[in-house]
């Protein structure tokens, strides 16, 4: 073994693992994340050798969540530079071995970048769930972690919404988030703080600003607090129904409203920091409106399949 595998081996323990309390146990402490950074920890026997499948098992038990969320979410290694969703029988140990190799094979990224970058276990959506039996799932757990991704996704500037979309899923995570709408209690000035995690920055960074966008937007002058708060209003609720059941409601509204947004649940076909132009035109249509968001945030991640 070379020096440059040996560092690479070390950085890999240091950043995926932890070791275990005994010195003389071969157990190993495998931090997973979920998307919204939350951190899952569980002790493994076997590292080196044990699957994609297994640790999903493992992750499911912790979260509580039922074996039908097998299909659901998925591994996923993730590094600034790459997203690889792994197969079940694909050892993610082993797979971290071959990092350097996929980053040359799969990005532009320099020699520099490559040697430095390492990955770590995210556990998300499974990109080939159909869309159709999210809306079926009755697991309340299962929903909020569906919703929490595909906020993510929408803030992140993956999923490009237009100002109507924004309000509309701003609407619904206000009332997921803060509960029923209360005129007394939900006001411009205790929404104010909350934008930022609402709403995509790349919408802020509109050359008139995004309070203009929504000022000027039909005419209307209300303040985008004040719009954010009738959106907040217009959530239909049901009063025949319990707020457990209001909750899974609204993550399948939010969640169909994501449906609807072309890159929903795909796999975004990206190089470098250009987005690949395809043969359909709607496809075409967002990819210009991708290039434009990297240029203001920069590149993305380039996931992939092996």
């Amino acid at each position: 073994m070379d020096g440059s595998e040996t560092s690479h081996s070390s950085g890999l323990n240091d950043f995926l693992l932890r070791s275990s309390v005994s010195s003389g146990s071969r157990s190993m402490d495998v931090i997973v994340y979920l998307i919204n950074d939350e951190i899952i920890q569980l002790t493994v026997d076997g590292l080196s050798v044990i699957t994609a499948h297994e640790l999903h098992k493992s992750i499911r038990e912790a979260l509580q969540l039922p074996e039908t969320a097998q299909d659901v979410f998925a591994l996923w290694l993730i590094s600034p530079f790459l997203e690889v969703q792994l197969k079940p029988k694909h050892q993610p140990y082993k797979v971290c071995r071959q990092w350097h190799d996929l980053l040359a094979r799969f990005t532009n990224c320099s020699s520099n970048d490559i040697l430095q970058d390492e990955p770590f276990l995210q556990f998300r959506r499974n990109i080939f769930f159909p869309k159709a039996r999210e809306l079926q799932i009755a697991h309340e757990r299962t929903l909020y972690l569906l919703y929490e991704e595909a906020k993510y996704n929408v803030l992140d500037g993956r999923y490009p919404c237009d100002v109507e979309d924004c309000e509309l899923l701003g609407g619904l995570a206000c009332r997921l988030e803060l509960g029923p709408y209360n005129q007394n209690e939900h006001t411009p000035a205790t929404i104010r703080p909350k934008l930022d995690s609402l709403f995509p920055p790349y919408l802020c960074k509109k050359r008139n600003g995004f309070f203009t966008t929504f000022k000027n937007k039909g005419g209307r002058q209300a303040s985008f607090e004040q719009t954010v708060l009738n959106t907040y209003k217009e959530v239909k609720e049901s009063s025949a129904c319990t707020e457990e059941q209001a909750m899974k409601n609204h993550y399948r509204e939010y969640l169909k409203k994501c449906h609807e947004l072309p890159y929903y649940g795909s796999v975004s076909q990206m190089t470098g920091n250009t987005v690949i132009p395809s043969r359909r035109p709607w496809i075409n249509k967002m990819c210009i409106i991708f290039n434009e968001i990297l240029k203001e945030i920069g590149s993305v991640n380039i996931p992939i399949m092996l």
